[in-house]
Order: C-alpha cells, then structure tokens, then sequence
C-alpha cells in the first residue's frame, strides 16, 4: 500500500505540521496531528489506483516501464547558495536537487489587494508592509527566468491582486518581449471587472499579450463568498469578469476554488456547470 512522510499545515493556527498519507478502502487519506487543535483525517484522492499512477512510472501488462519521469534537474544552474543549513531549497533557489527545472514561472507583483481574505499570507492588511517590484527589477527576474539552459515558457502574475498595479498591461507586454508563450494571471477579477473601464482594460491585457485568467471562483452564491472572502453581494463582481473576457474575447479562464469543508466544498458541482454553462 502507498505511504510517505509530508509536511502539512494545520487547517486551524495555520502552523506547520507532520502528515502522513496512505492508502486505505483504495482511497488516498492524509492524517496529521496538532498539538494544540488535534487530528485531522482528509481524503487526498478517490482513487489510489490513480494517484499511484500519477506518481510512479508506468508500466504494461507484462511489468515492463513504458513511461517514467526523466529527471533533468542536473542541468539547473543554482540560482544562489545561502546559509541555511537546512539545504536545499531553502539556500539554493533551483539548482541540480530538484527534480525538474523551472517550467512555470511565478512573480508576486505587490502584495496590495482590493480583498482582505483571512487565510492570506500575502495581504499588505495582514503583513503590515508593502512589497512591490520596480519594473527594472520585474524585468531582471523574467531575464532570469528565461536563461539557459532550459528557459521557462509560461509565466504567471501573482499577489496579493497583480491588476492593483496600473502598470499591469505594461508589465504582461514585458513578459511576451522577455519570450514567455503564456502568460497568467492570478486574479480575484479586480481590473478586469471595474464598472468603469473594466472592459477597455481587459481589452488592453488581451492587446499587450495576457493569455489567461487564474481566476479566484469560490462557488455562485454569495453566501460562500461572505464567508471565504468577507464580502457581501461578491457573484455579480464575478460575473462582470466573465462578461467582460466575453466581449474583449479573452476566451482562456481557469475557475480556482479555495476548498473549505462545509463551506466551498458544496460548490464543486456548481463552479462546474457554471463552466460548462459558460465555456463558449
């Protein structure tokens, strides 16, 4: 049966915990204790048998291995060597001990966000304190990106909420110059749903090379929104993004979900038909 050793996070203090995850009933479970708030137990995957494959090489009916992941990590120059003696990666950035290099990279463009999520390790409100990239240095990150020996080909747009910046289409125009093929951003749907200029400014990222919206979507009742954002009445702000991508014909849209027991959980269904419903 499959088991491995994890680092988890306990879902109450947030506080980094020990796991395990097994197979048991051909189901995939995690178990993790807290010191302070207890077990947890949370399915991880319906189907061990699909999990594993996901997970090992492949093989045949006769056991022979018809698929397995080549490791290319030799070929990542270190990024730098820091004093942690932990090791990799908390002193190296990418460097030969991982696995794969970098093919999907990722830029926190500030940590200002027009939400003020509870949960948010990356909210100004929460930190106390700004972080915000000049262009010069977002520059000099995607240059680093795109270096040798095997450059990134997709880059995503971070936060707190990347479309807080004003420079936000100027910045996606740079990605596509540095080479990047697809560009995302991960969005609560901020700029792109303003009443005021929504739709010129979703025109513009389409324009200057966005590729597709990371787009936060707990569920269709603005219930689930009160609570896993705070905010009342959140559905028609959603909406408006939606409508808006329509128009400029921004078509490629990823609905991300936070999923909290009892809470967005019983949204599954719905985030799916809404897709379905809207997947022109």
């Amino acid at each position: 049966p499959y088991y491995r050793k994890t680092t988890s996070v306990c879902p109450e203090c947030l506080q980094p915990i020990g796991a395990e995850i097994f197979e048991e009933d051909e189901k995939i479970w995690m178990k993790k204790n807290c010191e302070d708030h207890g077990d947890f137990r949370d399915l991880i995957s319906s189907s061990a048998k699909y999990y594993k494959w996901t997970h090992y090489a492949i093989k045949d009916k006769n056991g022979n291995v018809v698929w397995k992941f080549d490791k290319d990590g030799e070929t990542n120059p270190p990024d730098f060597q820091g004093d942690d003696p932990r090791g990799c990666p908390y002193n190296c950035g990418l460097c030969e001990q991982h696995i794969s290099t970098c093919s999907l990279a990722l830029i926190d463009l500030t940590n200002r966000c027009n939400f003020n999520c509870n949960f948010c390790y990356a909210n100004i409100l929460q930190s106390g304190y700004l972080v915000e990239p000049t262009l010069e240095e977002i520059d000099r990150v995607m240059k680093h990106f795109r270096n040798k020996p095997i450059p990134a080909v997709a880059i995503m747009f971070t936060g707190g909420e990347p479309t807080v910046r004003k420079d936000f289409p100027e910045i996606c125009k740079m990605a596509k110059d540095n080479g990047f093929k697809e560009v995302i951003v991960a969005t609560n749907g901020y700029g792109f749903q303003r009443k005021k200029g929504g739709l010129e400014f979703t025109k513009k990222c389409k324009e200057m090379g966005l590729d597709t919206l990371y787009f936060q979507f707990d569920g269709i009742n603005n219930r689930t929104y009160e609570q896993t954002r705070g905010i009342k009445n959140l559905m028609p702000y959603k909406q408006r993004v939606i409508e808006n991508l329509r128009k400029a014909k921004l078509d490629s849209t990823v609905l991300v979900a936070t999923i909290a027991k009892g809470v967005t959980d019983i949204e599954i269904g719905n985030i799916i038909q809404y897709a379905i419903d809207n997947i022109d």
